[in-house]
């Protein structure tokens, strides 16, 4: 995967300098290539220590989609130990190796996509890729389910719902992803709702005050339907994920006011709201054009948040227990 930002007038130019570097790109220098391996390699493995909360969110959406899994196989754990696996391969091979791929990169299955802010999403025009043979826009619906093809690249820690990994480093850190409901329901708006009452309530003075975690986090993926949640510098983080049951059951039997529901609902417009920059509108435009999601579908939700109630809170919660069961929970120990 290569990618890029550039300004939507710089476009053309851009494709054309992938293009070149792609075509130009020469492995024969072995001392040079060897180097370069090896400062990669060292990149890749520190991750494990840098960016273990990364990590384990990459993890626990194993399997729930494409983009998912996609993601874990190249900047998560399985990418981690394929290059363990191979870091004291012979720099011969790995010229080899790289020139085949420079090959096949070049004589077909090339394509582009364009994320573009201002107008949307639009895929490159084939005009533009004079420097490549075979190519055939297309457009891949990220939240489609996981492809059997792609699970031999996955690293096999566990076939379990759960998974630990030691670490002699940062410990603590613990993932758990539950798949709620379908991707784009509007009850999600709940959920989301839920989760910023979470994230500010009882559930972080549990973990972060009483089991003294350095942080708790939960969110939804909408484009998904999938409900995260996080904790790190965890003391007990095998315990965490029976806190949040347990925050959620109480939270059914409890009486929420009308002055809490306000403040939540600032709380949650307030995040909306906020400007973003090119890239972000971009990305958020690629994930509604892919989800066919309609504008008259965000204003919908958004009134349905400033008309929310506490039986709304309560039926997310509801929502939430009742698919806890097929959760994939990832710890680093």
């Amino acid at each position: 995967t290569f990618w890029t930002s550039c300004l939507n007038d710089k476009i053309d130019k851009t494709i054309e300098l992938m293009a070149n570097c792609i075509k130009t790109a020469d492995f024969s220098d072995l001392s040079r290539l060897e180097m370069i391996f090896s400062d990669y390699c060292n990149e890749v493995k520190s991750s494990e220590f840098r960016n273990q909360i990364s990590l384990v969110a990459k993890r626990c959406n194993l399997n729930f989609s494409v983009d998912g899994t996609v993601l874990e196989i190249f900047y998560g754990m399985s990418q981690i130990h394929f290059v363990k696996e191979r870091e004291n391969i012979p720099v011969e091979e790995l010229s080899r190796i790289l020139n085949k791929i420079k090959t096949q990169l070049l004589d077909g299955g090339v394509n582009f996509l364009i994320i573009n802010g201002k107008k949307d999403i639009a895929v490159a025009k084939s005009a533009l890729l004079k420097h490549f043979r075979g190519f055939t826009p297309y457009r891949w619906g990220i939240f489609s389910q996981k492809k059997p093809d792609l699970s031999s690249l996955i690293f096999k820690n566990s076939t379990d719902c759960e998974e630990f990994f030691e670490n002699p480093a940062l410990t603590g850190f613990s993932g758990t992803s539950i798949p709620v409901l379908p991707g784009y329901d509007d009850r999600l708006v709940y959920i989301s709702a839920l989760s910023t009452f979470l994230n500010r309530g009882e559930l972080w003075r549990k973990i972060r005050v009483k089991q003294g975690a350095y942080g708790v986090f939960t969110g939804v993926s909408v484009p998904t339907g999938l409900f995260w949640f996080l904790t790190y510098r965890d003391s007990r983080p095998e315990n965490s994920f029976f806190l949040l049951k347990e925050t959620l059951e109480e939270f059914l039997t409890e009486k929420i006011s009308r002055e809490q529901i306000l403040k939540l609902i600032i709380s949650c417009v307030g995040k909306k709201i906020v400007k973003k920059t090119p890239v972000s509108r971009g990305i958020s435009a690629y994930m509604h054009t892919y989800g066919e999601i309609p504008r008259k579908n965000h204003l919908k939700l958004r009134k349905m948040l400033f008309n929310l109630r506490e039986e709304d809170l309560k039926l997310g919660a509801k929502l939430l227990l009742d698919a806890m069961e097929n959760r994939r929970t990832c710890i680093f120990q």
